[in-house]
């Protein structure tokens, strides 16, 4: 029995661009580290649209810009491993970035946080050339990058690196697919199990996701934690604020 395909030759081609080295870094070891982003568009492709019979221009407008972070347990992530689930977010007019950020391996806290702040930079500054609308970016992320989507999405004007100054990190949208917003509190269940199962994953503090993420196994790390917890973020008034000392993790402001 035969049967077809539409290629779905009336639509526009999605371009997608690979390996873009968008900062230059080290690692915990001193190392050099190229961290890579790609970018998905949704632009092209004329000549499959003229050899349909579809004589139009290509289309060149702005679009608003959706930064996938992936997710990993902080322990490293394929930028381009679940990428093609957020395809429908260019055939829905939307640029498509997805950013590679440094692993618990690689960098301790806020590392991932300055990683994403710096990607979100760079493709603002070459917005004109991936035909992004600057002034429309959200993120998007899960698990791990879920976390750090809601991380970014503080708006603070902390955790800046010196590559592409002149440009904002801020965000004006964002999606967390089931990130930890409270480090501690997640630690916390961690130390319970272990208690409770001698044949848990994970032996101590340093073992955990957390623990890994601030690079701590005392007393310390509540404190690291804390301070890369975003439900800890946002106004006074927020319904998702963890009480803690006055003044002490309050910026200007919440959640968008």
């Amino acid at each position: 029995m035969k049967s077809s395909l539409n290629p779905g030759k009336e639509r526009r081609s999605i371009n997608f661009l690979d390996n873009i080295c968008y900062s230059r870094v080290s690692d915990l070891e001193g190392r050099p580290l190229d961290l890579m982003l790609s970018v998905m568009v949704q632009n092209g492709n004329s000549e499959m649209r003229i050899a349909a019979g579809l004589d139009d221009e290509e289309d060149r407008t702005k679009k608003p810009l959706i930064v996938w972070i992936p997710g990993g347990g902080f322990r490293g992530c394929d930028k381009n491993l679940m990428v093609a689930e957020m395809q429908f977010l260019a055939e829905a007019g939307y640029a498509l970035a997805s950013i590679y950020y440094r692993s618990s391996a690689q960098g301790h806290y806020p590392d991932q946080i300055i990683d994403v702040k710096t990607a979100i930079r760079f493709l603002r500054a070459h917005a004109e050339e991936y035909q992004i609308d600057p002034g429309r970016v959200g993120v998007i992320g899960r698990s791990a990058g879920g976390h750090l989507s809601s991380m970014a999405a503080v708006n603070l004007d902390d955790n800046i690196s010196d590559e592409w100054p002149g440009y904002s990190s801020d965000v004006q949208a964002c999606c967390n697919l089931f990130g930890p917003a409270d480090l501690v509190t997640l630690l916390e269940k961690d130390m319970e199990e272990m208690r409770n199962d001698p044949d848990h994953r994970w032996r101590n503090i340093g073992d955990t996701h957390g623990g890994a993420l601030v690079g701590a196994n005392g007393p310390e790390v509540w404190e690291k934690l804390r301070i890369a917890s975003p439900i800890n973020y946002g106004h006074l008034d927020h319904p998702a604020r963890r009480p803690g000392p006055p003044g002490s993790l309050y910026p200007k402001r919440s959640f968008l």
